[in-house]
Parts: structure tokens; C-alpha cells; sequence
């Protein structure tokens, strides 16, 4: 193996260690919370509030996508409550409601 392939293997080998080191300093309840902001991303898209492609601009409603989002957030939440704070909780409970009035909109 040349020296620069020997360069290269052991960069990608520190990278690793380094991912690695990251990743368990990572919490789940933090996982977790930005789980919460995937799934409103994806309502929102799906609530036809946001462009899923914003280079077109198009949107689209899917109300039982937009639905199955809002209750994974509000299970995850349930989950996380004794885990996080006051401030990230309300700030959950008040996603959680715009999602649901937007979704009771978009329903009728």
C-alpha cells in the first residue's frame, strides 16, 4: 500500500473514531426530539403548508400522512415528557396544536 493510501485509510479510520465518539455522547431523548422535528417537517409537507420539492413549489395534501406524523409526535412526546423540560415540552404541546387546528382545516 502506498503512502497515500496508507494517509487515506487511517483518515477514514480517525473519521470512524471520531463518528463513533459522537454518537455516544448523543442521547436518545435528543434523538428523540429531533425526531419530533422530522415528522413536523413531513406534516406540514403533508398538511400541503410547505412544497415537498421547493424548486417547484408544488404542494400536495395527504391528510392521513399528515395525521400518522401528528400522532407519532404526540406518542414521542408522551415519551419524552419526564425526560426534557418544561420550556421543550410546551414548545412540543404547542406544535402539536398547530398541527392538529391546521390538520382540522385542511379537513373540512
Amino acid at each position: 500500500m502506498s503512502e497515500t493510501e496508507n494517509k487515506t485509510v487511517n483518515e477514514q479510520q480517525q473519521q470512524a473514531n471520531d463518528y463513533e465518539q459522537q454518537m455516544a455522547q448523543v442521547t436518545s431523548y435528543s434523538i428523540a426530539t429531533s425526531l419530533v422535528m422530522v415528522m413536523a417537517q413531513k406534516a406540514w409537507v403533508n398538511l400541503g403548508k410547505i412544497a415537498a420539492d421547493p424548486k417547484s413549489n408544488e404542494t400536495k395534501v395527504d391528510l392521513p400522512q399528515a395525521k400518522f406524523s401528528i400522532d407519532v409526535i404526540a406518542a414521542v412526546h408522551e415519551l419524552l415528557k419526564p425526560h426534557i423540560s418544561a420550556e421543550e415540552s410546551n414548545q412540543i404541546q404547542s406544535l402539536l396544536t398547530n398541527l392538529r387546528l391546521n390538520y382540522v382545516s385542511s379537513s373540512n
